[in-house]
């Protein structure tokens, strides 16, 4: 459903409280009415920011098979059964087979935990309305919306403070300051100043550790200082898991020596005077038994444990090798 553009962007940081309200249309004393924010609900959109689709059962099934060292063992497979090794071929895919349905299971599994999860935790906001404080649901908030927030609260949407009592508030997801920083609605802030400096402003998905706060709502949704970052990184591939590319470099340097060593062979077998149908034989069955077959299952049923582990311990990780890339932290901060 397309919506209307939200109000024109300003330097909501730059302009007093009372300058921020009247552009916005609201008034800190009563808030917007009932009906104006259920208008502009409908005219801007849910507070919210855009999530791309679960993949389905197939399309994880299918994903298990993403991996050279996969790559390499359907290779084999086929070879099998093009020289009438059906039964070597057979048991490489039964080994494909197992290792897809592992990790497609622990993944779905997790998929479900998640959705699960995300359904259950809402950020609420309390709201003044129409002069009557409400609490409502985070995605339903609108610009022009006045907000109370305490210790504890998470931020839910870009804010113009206009009360500050002791404020202290975690922006390091945000900025990664790892130092709580202070607010102040009467501040002067220039115009060109950086989002982490601009302390007349809450932000959303930052946390507030100490103090109170009313504030202005005047950016939600991809509008916000969080909604543009993850705008632009919407278009950029994640960087593959250490265990993704450990094995992506197994798999080259297994290749390589599988090469030379049939060449070796076959320049032997040359020299004896081997028929060129032997030497062939010879060196895909060489080729074929250099391969670790059990090798995916056994990273796969390492990684399961692994993340049943965490499971355990009230950790849900989505991706397999995500297990690994947290292994091989040193440091979380």
């Amino acid at each position: 459903m397309d919506h209307d553009p939200l109000p024109t962007p300003k330097a909501w940081h730059a302009l007093p409280w009372d300058a921020a309200a009247r552009a916005l249309g609201s008034d800190p004393e009563t808030g917007l009415s009932d009906q104006e924010a259920a208008d502009r609900l409908r005219r801007y959109g849910p507070n919210d920011l855009p999530r791309p689709r679960p993949p389905g059962l197939l399309t994880l099934y299918l994903r298990q098979f993403i991996n050279p060292l996969i790559y390499l063992l359907a290779a084999a497979a086929v070879v099998s059964v093009a020289i009438g090794e059906a039964s070597d071929a057979l048991f490489i895919f039964a080994v494909l087979q197992v290792n897809a349905l592992i990790g497609t299971y622990q993944e779905y599994r997790a998929q479900k935990s998640a959705l699960a999860l995300d359904s259950l935790i809402r950020d609420r906001a309390t709201v003044l309305r129409g002069g009557t404080v409400h609490t409502v649901d985070g995605r339903d908030l609108v610009p022009g919306d006045v907000i109370r927030l305490e210790s504890g609260n998470h931020v839910p949407a870009d804010l113009r403070l206009v009360q500050a009592d002791a404020l202290l508030v975690d922006e390091s997801l945000l900025t990664g300051e790892s130092q709580a920083v202070v607010k102040d609605a009467a501040a002067t802030v220039a115009e060109q100043t950086m989002t982490g400096d601009r302390i007349t402003m809450l932000h959303a998905a930052t946390v507030v550790v100490s103090g109170r706060a009313l504030g202005i709502v005047t950016e939600t949704g991809t509008r916000t200082a969080l909604g543009r970052i993850a705008e632009q990184l919407a278009g950029r591939d994640a960087a593959p898991p250490p265990l993704v590319v450990r094995l992506e470099r197994f798999t080259r340097m297994l290749g390589v020596v599988v090469v030379v060593a049939i060449a070796l062979l076959a320049v032997a077998m040359v020299l004896k005077g081997a028929p060129a149908v032997e030497i062939f034989l010879v060196a895909v069955a060489l080729a074929v038994a250099a391969l670790p077959e059990g090798l995916p299952v056994a990273i796969t049923v390492a990684l399961s444990v692994g993340c049943h582990r965490m499971a355990e311990n009230n950790v849900i990780v989505r991706s397999l090798p995500a297990v690994e890339g947290l292994g091989a932290c040193t440091l979380i901060a």
